[in-house]
């Protein structure tokens, strides 16, 4: 179905470049495509509080699906938790994976360590990932990832998976760090690495806060317009 309504398209928008080229090696015979970015409202970060859930955490705000790799960041988690005693992980969302999740903080040992919080709004994820020492998006796929542009419009370090157009939305070195997807062990080195290193955190958070203000309405909203148009 879908391919039917893509070749039936005029012009057909991707939100990487990453996506156009996985969406080419599928249908190589499309005309039309080109890439837009997905883009924010800077406001909803102006204006959400500082909220905590523990003083020392790791937030993940995403939904639970297999895709989301939210079960790399448990395994990195266990590898790290003895070294910051005082640390948690404290999971946003919900999705077919909850049940999954929650066996293997289990198995890990990991049950007085690891809080979920089930379904939060944006306005108040946003709140949560000022509070956090550090977010990880740690996805097996993804067309682009907004959620990376959030947290580093909110001050958070950002670590993620090189997948997809996630690299076209963090910077490596410079707004975040990414690793290999599904390496759970580089994963619990770059996060020992930021949680250790000061000047590094300063230097993401002021490089993520720059760096996401390409990504404001105010500046792709016209390009949406003048597509339309």
């Amino acid at each position: 179905f879908i391919p039917d309504v893509l070749r039936q398209s005029d012009r057909v928008n991707c939100v990487s470049t990453a996506l156009v080229k996985d969406l080419k090696r599928v249908i190589p015979d499309l005309d039309g495509v080109e890439t837009l970015y997905a883009g924010m409202d800077f406001s909803v970060i102006d204006d959400a509080k500082t909220e905590k859930i523990k003083e020392n955490y790791i937030f993940s705000f995403r939904r639970l699906d297999p895709s989301k790799g939210v079960d790399i960041l448990i395994k990195a988690f266990s590898l790290i938790k003895d070294k910051f005693p005082d640390l948690f992980l404290v999971i946003a969302g919900e999705g077919s994976e909850e049940k999954n999740l929650k066996a293997l903080v289990e198995a890990y040992n990991l049950n007085t360590k690891v809080v979920f919080i089930g379904t939060v709004c944006l306005s108040r994820g946003i709140s949560l990932l000022k509070g956090a020492r550090l977010t990880v998006i740690p996805s097996l796929s993804e067309g682009g990832g907004l959620v990376n542009v959030e947290a580093q419009a909110a001050g958070c370090p950002v670590i993620a998976s090189r997948v997809g157009g996630i690299p076209e939305y963090v910077k490596d070195g410079e707004s975040g760090l990414l690793f290999e997807p599904g390496n759970h062990r580089e994963l619990a080195g770059k996060i020992f690495q930021l949680l250790t290193d000061p000047s590094l955190q300063k230097k993401l958070i002021y490089g993520g806060i720059q760096y996401a203000r390409r990504f404001d309405w105010n500046i792709l909203a016209p390009q949406y317009l003048d597509l339309y148009e």
